[in-house]
């Protein structure tokens, strides 16, 4: 009797098991890839992509991620199914987290001070006090040039490349303007960057370097 007892619960075991599976399993036909950007807008939505494009506009999606525990400053590679939404904006499921890395563009998300020009000969003999800070949560540049302030937003930014909307500044003379000059001319020239321990450096199409920073600690 007591054989026949526990042969019956572990059937039902079995089959409640075997049922749980197949209802928690999704469809491959319903699910979808999806890429999540290392930070938020302003108003705290994701940046997505729904493939994988490291230079390509994220979207915007206003609606949360269902089972999905996110940590700024990582990038993630999601499997996805839709589900109903009440919003404009499509809905996701988590499935299954793929890929979860640091950002590698949080390397360069600092304050940097200007060390040299290559090729440019200084018209002052006072050293400068130029630096930039980049902010790749709100992809901008700020910072004070030889003479004046300086801002711009980063119209693209991956592992490797960089590029600035031109740049917006103060209008104070001094003495050292033609540094200034030369370091916003190089500023709107960059296409790619290199971090090298505490030292970053901008480069050209043609990878010819125009600006060299060093860390501010």
């Amino acid at each position: 009797m007591r054989i026949t007892l526990y042969l019956t619960l572990a059937l039902q075991l079995l089959i409640s098991c075997a049922r749980t599976g197949i209802e928690s399993k999704a469809d491959p036909k319903d699910s979808q890839s999806l890429w999540v950007h290392s930070h938020r807008t302003d108003k705290g939505h994701f940046l997505v992509q729904f493939s994988e494009n490291k230079v390509a506009v994220w979207d915007t999606l206003r609606t949360e991620i269902q089972g999905f525990d996110y940590i700024p400053g990582s990038l993630y590679h999601l499997e996805v199914e839709e589900v109903e939404s009440e919003s404009s904006d499509p809905s996701f499921k988590l499935l299954l987290m793929k890929e979860q890395r640091v950002d590698p563009i949080l390397r360069i998300h600092d304050i940097w001070a200007l060390k040299s020009m290559p090729g440019h000969e200084s018209a002052s003999a006072t050293p400068g006090r130029a630096y930039i800070e980049l902010n790749t949560t709100r992809m901008s540049l700020m910072g004070q040039a030889h003479c004046n302030s300086i801002s711009s937003s980063i119209d693209r930014l991956d592992e490797e490349h960089i590029e600035f909307s031109y740049m917006v500044q103060t209008k104070r003379a001094c003495r050292a303007l033609a540094d200034e000059t030369a370091m916003v001319d190089r500023l709107n020239r960059t296409r790619k960057y290199i971090r090298e321990g505490l030292a970053l450096k901008f480069l050209d199409e043609s990878d010819n370097v125009l600006l060299e920073f060093k860390k501010i600690d």
